[in-house]
């Protein structure tokens, strides 16, 4: 009985360490899905603002000609 309860004490801390660091590492990573997921939305909003602008760019000549 003693023999197993030094092997649990001796095993048992670096096991707790190595599942803790294991959600760590889970939990950070479901966090970067979210950040990537909103910093997509915000890349593709952005590309489309600037083909807005680029088209409008596009049209400021002929605009301009006819005031």
């Amino acid at each position: 009985m003693e023999n197993i309860v030094a092997v649990i004490a001796q095993v048992g801390f670096p096991i707790v360490c190595c599942l803790l660091l294991w959600k760590a590492l889970v939990d950070e990573k479901d966090a970067h899905k979210e950040e990537t997921a909103k910093l997509t939305e915000a890349v593709n909003n952005n590309t489309q603002a600037l083909i807005k602008l680029a088209e409008r760019l596009d049209n400021y000549p002929e605009q301009e000609g006819k005031h």
